[in-house]
């Protein structure tokens, strides 16, 4: 079976009520774990989330893998990173992972590890921001105390932040590993000369803005962003360009299994 390439699926949820709608009229699509966790979290907006995830998971995997969506079961490690249940996969090798933030949920997909990791920008605190020495290194933290403009700070703060934690995600250690400890690699911008290979692509509300290249890793992570609300990383371990897959609502359910979707 072939192997796609590098795939990023990004759903924009319109409106949280949705998921509460689609669960009851097919609560069947929701593994029964997952529900008995969903049903744990005691605000709507984190069930929805968790729902959509769940659901945009498990549709783009099996999009990706040309598997059916009743193939894919997720599973979890040690750590809480979701995993692909391995037993009877008869699908290729692959490696996922997965973020939601506010109204948005991201999955990236890849024949090799690979993190993600999407955050609704908002104002932060100076308070906060003054936290910048728990994920930042030296030189990085240096960069980001000579700036002075409030709308720097923050930028180079989230921006930081997501490649880091994208990265933290691929190598499989989450936030239990040491962000300071990580080397970006060097940035190149969209529109570079040292972008041109990595032919990063765009779609509706999602930009592309450049590639952090860290070889000797090996770890590529392309930035995106999305709706103009928020910053997306997105790590490889292949350094290979990202196909784009941007979906709404009605696009989602149409790929999902009856009684929501017509998939098989």
């Amino acid at each position: 079976m072939t192997i796609g390439p590098p795939s990023l699926f990004i759903v924009f949820i319109d409106s949280f009520d949705l998921a509460e709608t689609w669960y009851r009229q097919a609560p069947g699509l929701i593994a029964p774990a997952r529900q008995a966790q969903l049903q744990r979290l005691s605000r709507a907006e984190d069930r929805a989330r968790g729902l959509f995830a769940e659901w945009l998971c498990r549709a783009s995997l099996a999009s990706w893998s040309g598997r059916r969506y009743a193939d894919i079961t997720i599973t979890k490690d040690a750590l809480g990173k979701p995993l692909l249940a391995a037993a009877g996969w008869p699908g290729p090798k692959l490696s996922f992972n997965l973020s939601h933030s506010h109204r948005a949920v991201a999955v990236l997909i890849d024949s090799q590890p690979v993190g993600v990791d999407i955050e609704f920008i908002e104002p932060i605190t100076e308070a906060a921001l003054d936290g910048h020495r728990l994920f930042m290194n030296d030189a990085e933290a240096a960069v980001f105390e000579g700036l002075s403009a409030p709308a720097e700070r923050q930028a180079y703060y989230y921006g930081r932040w997501t490649v880091k934690e994208s990265r933290l995600k691929q190598a499989g250690r989450g936030l239990s590993g040491d962000p300071r400890a990580l080397n970006c690699g060097a940035w190149h911008p969209a529109g570079s000369a040292g972008a041109a290979g990595a032919a990063g692509s765009s779609a509706a509300d999602l930009v592309w803005l450049g590639r952090y290249a860290a070889p000797q890793v090996p770890a590529w992570t392309d930035v995106y962003r999305y709706r103009d609300h928020y910053l997306l990383a997105a790590s490889l371990r292949r350094n290979l360009p990202i196909r784009i897959h941007h979906l709404d609502c009605a696009a989602l359910k149409a790929g999902l299994p009856e009684p929501l979707g017509g998939q098989a």
